[in-house]
């Protein structure tokens, strides 16, 4: 099972942001695809360089436009366990080096 932060549990199934915002994408593109994405667009994913940002290293996330004034947010499902909703965040502020404040949730076991 997929747990948030790759950094803080490893593991043959666990996903990197790479994994994540590839995914994410996907799933975007089929609701945009069916219709169901009526304020926005799909674009391709972004990424930020840890020497910019002041992160532990690169970072990916899946993105998304405002068809009517065309800002554009990150849509990251990295920082969170599988299924959990994702950070949507102007991209600006995102590329700045954002990450979510307040207390994680604890990393759940993962079953062997």
């Amino acid at each position: 099972r997929d747990v948030r932060d790759t950094y803080i549990q490893g593991g043959m199934f666990q996903q990197d942001c790479v994994d994540e915002s590839t995914n994410t994408t996907t799933y975007l593109r089929l609701l945009e695809m069916k219709g169901w994405l009526k304020f926005h667009t799909v674009s391709a994913p972004n990424s930020r360089l840890f020497l910019t940002s002041g992160n532990l290293g690169p970072h990916s996330t899946a993105v998304i436009e405002d068809k009517k004034t065309k800002a554009k947010f990150a849509v990251d499902s990295w920082y969170h366990d599988n299924g959990e909703p994702a950070e949507i965040v102007d991209l600006q502020e995102w590329k700045s080096g954002w990450k979510p404040q307040g207390p994680q949730k604890p990393v759940k076991a993962r079953a062997r």
